[in-house]
């Protein structure tokens, strides 16, 4: 027995909508990458202690808690798909938070608003303009490199600046080490330069 045209057109129509719910239901989701982890994601227990470079003061953190980790709901329908985040909180008075995504990694410090730090694409030279104020950039890598006597290896050297209609300028100056975290940091407010490095630090993975 033949089926009608019209029997068809229902047939194909269930069959789309069932195909479009499941997707719509499903979507994807999308996690931090391992390489912007290990510079940045770090467990209870772990705590860091800098040095002023011009003052000589000693300042250090802490992590208060376990990583906190969130999953984005954005408003794109159909899919919804769910983005992953890491929050850390510090104790101790140098850095406040940290966020990680699937993107980029984010500090925020004591006398500093937050600033990227290092994006997902570790290849030396890469630029991203975020907006008409802001800006990223990739400066070095390291296989090595010694602060206060102490050798640390993968290193990753980035800046980011932004400013303002007044025309002033922030630069913060990042080095990272892999499975370590932050090892130096300079913050330069409209050419006034504030510089910590690290003196010890226990981590935790």
């Amino acid at each position: 027995m033949k089926s009608s045209p019209r029997f068809i057109s229902v047939q194909l129509l269930l069959l789309l909508s069932v195909f479009i719910g499941c997707s719509k239901k499903s979507g994807y989701n999308e996690y931090i990458p391992e390489q912007l982890k290990q510079y940045s994601v770090f467990q209870e227990g772990s705590y860091w202690v800098y040095k002023n470079e011009s003052t000589g003061m000693i300042d250090s953190s802490y992590l208060l808690k376990p990583p906190v980790y969130l999953y984005n709901d954005p408003v794109n329908d159909p899919p919804q798909n769910r983005y992953e985040t890491c929050d850390i909180y510090f104790g101790g008075t140098f850095l406040l938070h940290s966020t990680t995504s699937t993107s980029d990694y984010l500090m925020s410090f004591k006398n500093a608003s937050g600033s990227v730090c290092l994006y997902n694409n570790f290849q030396p030279g890469y630029t991203l303009d975020n907006d008409y104020y802001h800006s990223f950039m990739n400066l070095n890598y390291f296989d090595s490199l010694i602060i206060n006597n102490k050798t640390f290896y993968h290193v990753m050297n980035t800046q980011y600046k932004s400013w303002n209609h007044q025309g002033d300028t922030t630069t913060y100056t990042y080095y990272l080490a892999k499975s370590i975290g932050l090892i130096k940091f300079t913050l330069d407010k409209n050419h006034q330069d504030t510089s910590w490095s690290i003196l010890r630090y226990h981590v935790i993975l």
